[in-house]
């Protein structure tokens, strides 16, 4: 679905799916207390509260460093809008994995940088039709992948990606990692 005229394309980021089950089944505060433990720091909450710091700055090294198969999903369909160039990228992606234009001829999107598409298509920017690249720009601060060229008609883009994983929030929440996974933050 689209945001309405001048707006970019977006889609549900609910609607993703994985190909592996996404979450533990251990609590952070458990995982917290388990880390803490083995150090002999259980019995100081401040020091337990550390150890809940050090998990979420693992995580956060995990997410620069690693690119984990199970983190790998699948975006809702996004409908391209006629005249429109830009698609929202989710606010959880890492790492494109591949986009595919998948209505009608189903082909492959190739993902490019500015530098490329300055070279290659520049001068061509004001043409419409297919989309068969896709320009990354900054997309983790505009948050936005440019098609090119820019999109006709309506088709419909699918988007895999590799998405981040979630830092724990509250003492209740289960690390967004599968089981056999979950140890390494650990």
């Amino acid at each position: 679905s689209h945001l309405g005229p001048g707006s970019r394309m977006s889609y549900d980021t609910a609607a993703s799916v994985g190909t592996i089950p996404g979450s533990g089944d251990e609590t952070f505060a458990d995982m917290c207390a388990d880390v803490a433990e083995e150090f002999g720091l259980h019995m100081d909450p401040k020091k337990v509260a550390f150890c809940g710091r050090r998990l979420r700055d693992t995580v956060d090294d995990l997410n620069r460093k690693k690119l984990w198969r199970f983190n790998l999903v699948q975006s809702a369909d996004i409908e391209t809008v006629a005249g429109e160039s830009d698609i929202a990228m989710p606010p959880d992606l890492w790492r494109l994995y591949n986009m595919r234009k998948t209505d009608d001829i189903d082909y492959r999107i190739d993902g490019i940088d500015q530098d490329t598409f300055d070279i290659r298509f520049a001068s061509q920017n004001a043409i419409t039709g297919y989309p068969y690249a896709a320009v990354n720009f900054n997309i983790f601060r505009s948050g936005v992948l440019r098609l090119f060229p820019t999109p006709d008609f309506a088709y419909i883009i699918t988007l895999r990606y590799f998405r981040l994983i979630a830092k724990p929030s509250g003492p209740k929440d289960y690390l967004d990692m599968p089981r056999p996974y979950q140890q390494v933050v650990k």
